[in-house]
Parts: structure tokens; C-alpha cells; sequence
């Protein structure tokens, strides 16, 4: 069987493991095999300062890896930060159906090769942003830090999925081509 029909199967049957843990105010990481040599690694809630550090020792001792994914999304840095631990490892990301991965966690499932997405999985884009006075405002420091994430990871193209406002919504990403 090759690595891509493998993966495929195994994210899949990973899928169903993952709609059945809870999110909390943090992400909750963690690792379990799932059959040969594949592994999955889960991440579900909000991703929070020092997230990046419990992903990487999780994924340390993993070779081949899929991503399960599911989180409304948190802090630009740590989605970016796991995301470049995703790409470095060469691990595949997963949006489970009828699960949201958003804003920075959008981002992390963009690191993944491959990608992938059920047609009910939702998966939501927007301008970084930071809230002051309890008022939130795009971020150029933080949306130039988003291209530059997007340009090492070979997303040279993606430039628009971050032009919606932080309170204008989301934007779907369907014009992404998912492999």
C-alpha cells in the first residue's frame, strides 16, 4: 500500500478518536499509534503560549505522522510555530468532518503535505489582529508575520486569505487546491 493511500486510511479512522475529546481553554496534545509506522497527533482547543513547546516533544519521537486538527484557533505565533514544526517533520494535517480549524489553526493545517479536508469540515481564514481596550484591529507586524510563514512554507500565493477584517468572519478556504 502506498504512503498516501495508508495515511489517507488511517486519518480516517483517526477522525472519529478525535470528535470525542473535549476542548478546554488550552490545547490539549497528544500522540497515539494508529497502525505500521503512522502515529496521530491530535490538537484540539485554543492554541496558547507554549503549545509549540509540548507539539514539539509530542512529535519528536514520531516519523511518520498525521495532524488531526480542531480548534477555533489562539495565538498567530504558536500556529505558526506548529506549523513549521509540521513542515520540517514532513507530517499531514487533518480537519476532521464537521469540525472548525480556524485562524491560527488554519494556518497550521496549511504546513501539512499533504493536506487533508472533508467537504464538512470547516476550515476559516482572517487578518491577524490584536485586541486593545477590548477592541480588536488588524495587525500589519502580525499579517507580514503570516506572508513570511506562508512564503517558507511554499504558500507564495495565499496572500488574500488574510484580507478579511477581524470582525467580518472568515474566509473559506475553497480555492485551495488540498493534496
Amino acid at each position: 500500500m502506498s504512503r498516501g493511500n495508508g495515511m489517507q486510511r488511517v486519518v480516517f479512522i483517526s477522525l472519529a478518536t478525535l470528535l470525542t475529546v473535549s476542548g478546554g481553554h488550552a490545547a490539549d496534545i497528544g500522540r497515539e499509534p494508529a497502525g505500521g509506522d503512522i502515529e496521530v497527533i491530535t490538537v484540539t482547543g485554543v492554541l496558547n503560549e507554549g503549545d509549540e513547546d509540548t507539539f514539539r516533544k509530542i512529535a519528536a519521537n514520531s516519523g511518520q505522522a498525521v495532524v488531526v486538527l480542531n480548534s477555533e484557533g489562539g495565538l498567530v505565533k504558536t500556529g505558526i510555530e506548529i506549523g513549521r514544526a509540521i513542515r520540517l517533520r514532513g507530517f499531514a494535517t487533518a480537519v476532521p468532518p464537521r469540525t472548525l480549524c480556524a485562524s491560527a489553526c488554519a494556518l497550521t493545517w496549511l504546513a501539512g503535505s499533504p493536506r487533508y479536508l472533508d467537504d464538512t469540515s470547516k476550515l476559516g481564514f482572517h487578518a491577524a489582529y490584536s485586541v486593545v481596550d477590548g477592541k480588536a484591529s488588524e495587525s500589519g507586524v502580525g499579517n507580514a508575520l503570516v506572508g513570511a510563514y506562508l512564503n517558507q512554507i511554499g504558500l507564495r500565493d495565499c496572500h488574500r486569505l488574510c484580507h478579511v477584517g477581524p470582525s467580518r468572519g472568515y474566509r473559506v478556504a475553497f480555492s485551495l487546491q488540498v493534496v
